[in-house]
């Protein structure tokens, strides 16, 4: 099996892709036969994920919902969310205890509870596999006991963040970012974090910024006349899709 098969061509957990390759090197499989099992398992790994809302029963719930719901950080870790357009940083433990006042919460056992958020739209920073922010809607949150081992983390950079051990956190490998716990993380391994993140959203453009302060001046209706006989323009333009539109039109040229 001289073919070098990567993780992120599939859409597999490392573990099951590695445990696939394994039995594939002890049946001595061909390159084209050990294509079709990745495919093969990762067509059946699909299918067997669960839809929200779809029923599983109590014995399954039980069996993988606790231990889902303990993948945390420590209540008093500080987190980005944006909620109405507005950006805030906050303690999630302030969060998602005053969400649970407001709402209320399921108890799932003695140690958690949880909150599905259907019907609130808040949205946090992702990470996605080109290494990009994107902003993701949150579906649930959930609080509970710290019946896990808590792990803290420290960044070369000096951050740090506690949170328990068998959170999902992601690092980089074969030049792909891929999922890891954090009981698996070791020293030295690589962890993406934000260099910057800019909350501030900038809606309209001064175009005085641009301008000598002898060359225009402004009306009293906000418009900016020149010393030339051209026709007096908006000092503030609107950021929007048309005016983006306009300024790529115009670079396009």
């Amino acid at each position: 099996m001289p073919k070098q098969f990567k993780q992120e061509d599939y859409g597999l957990p490392e573990y099951l892709f590695n445990q696939a390759i394994e039995k594939c090197k002890e049946a001595r499989l061909k390159e084209e036969q050990v294509e079709e099992v990745l495919k093969r398992v990762e067509r059946e790994y699909e299918n067997a994920q669960i839809n929200p809302g779809e029923g599983i029963g109590v014995v399954v719930a039980e069996s993988f919902g606790e231990p889902g719901t303990q993948m945390s950080i420590h209540k008093d870790e500080k987190i980005v969310i944006k909620i109405n357009n507005k950006v805030k940083n906050v303690k999630i433990g302030e969060f998602v205890d005053s969400l649970m006042e407001l709402k209320g919460a399921l108890k799932l056992d003695n140690h958690s509870e949880i909150l599905p958020l259907n019907d609130l739209e808040f949205f946090v920073p992702s990470l996605n596999h080109e290494e990009r922010i994107e902003w993701k809607k949150v579906s649930e949150c959930s609080r509970h006991k710290p019946v896990r081992n808590l792990i803290k983390l420290r960044t070369a950079s000096g951050r740090q963040i506690i949170a328990t051990d068998n959170h999902s956190f992601v690092t980089r490998k074969n030049n792909s970012i891929v999922k890891i716990k954090g009981s698996d993380l070791k020293l030295n391994d690589r962890i993406p974090i934000i260099n910057s993140f800019n909350t501030e959203v900038q809606k309209t453009l001064d175009i005085a910024d641009f301008l000598e302060k002898d060359y225009a001046f402004e009306d009293e209706n906000g418009f900016l006349e020149t010393k030339h006989n051209a026709k007096p323009i908006p000092r503030l333009i609107e950021l929007n899709k048309d005016t983006g539109w306009f300024i790529g039109a115009y670079l396009a040229e």
